[in-house]
This record gives C-alpha cells, structure tokens and sequence, in this order.
C-alpha cells in the first residue's frame, strides 16, 4: 500500500494542473448545487408554513363591496363541499399617497390585522411579533417596501380621501404579506388599527360606480374545500345556485400564490442542475485526458510496474484515490463557501417573496449529493483506466 500511495503522490506531482483543475471544478459543482437545494428548500418551506399560518384555505375571491349577498354566503355555509369560510373586509387606495411629503404609487391597499400576520424587526431580519396589536395612527407596510429610499421607519404617511390628505399615520415597520407580498403581485397593502379602518370604512368609502374613486372597499371570501373536492366542479356547483364567482372581481388560489413564491427558486435550481451537469461534463473529459496522457507519458514506468508485480487493479487503485482525493477536496471547499452564501441569498430571495426565510443550509441532502457524484466519477476513472 505504502507503495502504492508513494506513486500516486508523485502522479498528483507530475499532474498538478489537472489535479487542480478537478478540484475547482469539483468546488464550483458542489457550491452550484448545495446553494441551489438549500435556498430552494428554505424557500418552499418558507412558502408553505407561510400560506398555513395564513389560513388562506383553497381560495381568496373577491367582491365589489355590496356584490357579495347574503344569499351568496348562505349558499357558501350551506354547501358540503366547502370545510370552513371566512370573510374580511379591505380598502383600496386609488390615489396615490404621501411619504414625508413625497407622493408614492404605494401603498395602494389597507387592511387590519386579522390575527394571522407577522411583523419584522427595525431592521427586517427576523420577526420580531408572531402577532401584535397595531396602535392608533401607526401603519405598518408590506416587506416588499423595505429599502424604498423614501420610506424609513418614523415617516409619515398621508392617505388621500375625498376631503384631501387628511389621514395622517406614522409608518411603526414592515410585516410579511402572505398573499400579495411577492414582487409578482402589484398589491401594496398596509396594515392600519381596527379603530383608524373602521372609521375610514364608515366615513370615506366611496361606490366602485364613482367615475374617480379615491377610496373603495372589498369583501375577500376565504375558503378551503373538503378533502378530495375539485376546486373546479366547487366553482361549477356555487355559480349554478347562485352566480357566486360570476359576480366576484378575481379569485386567487393557494396554488398560484405558492407557486408564484417559489418560481424564482424553483426556475434558478433547474438552470443550476443543467449548469452541474455540464461541469460534471468537463470533468469527465478532464480525467479521461489526464489518464490517457498519464499513461502514455508513463508507458514505460507502467511496465516495469507491472513486471515487479504490480498488478492492473493496483495502478487502478492509484487513479482512483489521486480522483477522490482531488474530489473530496473540491467538496469540501465548496460546502465551506457554500454556508455563508445560503445565508447571503437567503435574504436575496426574500426581496421576491417577501417571507421571512430561514437561512438553514442541507448538509444531510448535499452530502448525499457529494457522495453520489463522487461514485459515479469513481465508476467513470474505474472504467477508464
């Protein structure tokens, strides 16, 4: 064995570039993909966690303010097909608002806390209220506002009604927006006190039949169905009672709010795997010529070997731990760097979902993964050789 490594170290010495090269390759796969698994998986999870804490059931549809029936909830409540509903009212903002005497697109929504929401930190990187009581005259913006230039904690934001500017609130932090928060969605909905909505709801709304609305209401029906019920034959059955989703605005599935969050995640892994696979490409094209041309250049030494009873399996073994060790460390470097670069781009995505995400790096499945790429070069250089 003794001499079995001694040779290997002086073919890795002789061979350095390539042996190197396997190395930075084998890091620059390791590190696509652990980075890759690890921020999709933190943001699926992230997602789905997100939308149960949430209880958004199946669906969100949503009704002019004075379109939604009482007939209609009836026919909701009495159908047996539906496991639970709820129903929330929001304001739409039409006219643009205030910040510190700048006027800005957003907000462009208000809603209270219904007891399921969140709220960051000063500086948004934890949640900091699983759930908190929202003051009189504080606002609250959705994440996704976080980093405008114009927008800070302290500001003060002026909300335009038909008696002008006259809704003054000071901007207390940012919350993560289940719903809408991803970038996809152009809802900007704040959070204001049940005291501060209820009295714009009563005083300030105006009918979607103004020619220019400044402020309007919706009712948002949350439901979810009962297990094995197709959310299509359940639309088919309410609008035949009762014309329940003809005569509502839009209807938003769970399923589309989960896959819009996680379509940035989910897109960048694919392009990551194909990435990979071409790496590993090259590195197969990179052993098999350092192996050709090591045996080539070394014809004579592999014969003498041979003649002093070194036997074909010994020189294999010789190829195969100079690979794994040039494997093995490139493995391990890329772990290394890929640890910190979770935690980086954890907080990258986060700008397009809006969900707070955890920054936990796979080790388990990326180990998993080494080990499995690792096997399938040992098999390649087995076979080569």
């Amino acid at each position: 064995m003794r001499s079995v490594l001694k040779i290997m170290l002086a073919n890795i010495k002789s061979k350095k570039d390539a042996f190197k090269g396997i190395i930075a390759l084998m890091a620059i796969i390791t590190f696509s993909f652990a980075v890759s698994l690890s921020n999709r998986a933190n943001v699926n999870r992230a997602v789905t966690e997100g939308t149960e804490r949430a209880e958004i059931g199946d669906m969100i549809v949503e009704f002019n303010h004075g379109k939604l029936t009482d007939d209609m909830l009836k026919a909701v409540a009495e159908s047996p097909d539906i496991e639970y509903y709820r129903t929330e009212t929001a304001l739409k903002l039409h006219k643009p608002v205030q910040i510190d005497g700048t006027k800005k697109s957003h907000p462009n929504g208000l809603r209270k806390n219904y007891g399921r929401i969140r709220f960051f930190n000063d500086e948004c990187t934890k949640i900091a209220y699983d759930n908190k009581k929202v003051e009189k005259g504080e606002i609250y913006l959705p994440y996704k506002m976080f980093g405008d230039k114009d927008v800070k904690i302290g500001s003060t934001l002026k909300i335009q009604t038909p008696n002008g500017f006259d809704e003054s609130f000071t901007v207390k932090g940012f919350y993560e927006d289940v719903v809408t928060g991803s970038i996809f969605f152009g809802s900007y909905s704040a959070v204001i006190s049940d005291e501060d909505y209820d009295r714009i709801f009563g005083e300030k709304t105006e009918s979607y039949d103004e020619p220019l609305p400044f402020v309007t209401a919706h009712d948002n029906v949350i439901m979810a169905a009962n297990e094995g019920i197709k959310l299509k034959d359940l639309r088919t059955d309410l609008n035949e009672k009762c014309g329940f989703f003809e005569n509502s605005e839009y209807i938003l599935d769970k399923a589309i709010i989960e896959n819009l969050n996680s379509l940035v995640a989910n897109i960048g892994t694919k392009f990551v795997y194909v990435f990979v696979i071409l790496l590993l490409v090259i590195v197969f094209i990179t052993i098999n010529d350092s192996i050709v041309s090591s045996i080539e250049m070394e014809y004579t030494t592999l014969g003498i070997l041979k003649a002093n009873g070194f036997t074909k399996e010994k020189i294999k073994l010789i190829f195969m731990l100079q690979y794994l060790i040039a494997l093995a460390i490139g493995a391990f470097i890329g772990i290394a760097v890929s640890i910190p670069a979770t935690a980086y781009l954890g907080g990258q995505f986060m700008r397009v979902t809006a969900l707070y995400t955890e920054n936990k790096f796979s080790l388990v499945p990326c180990m998993l993964t080494v080990t499995g790429i690792i096997a399938v070069c040992m098999l390649f250089v087995a076979n080569a050789v």
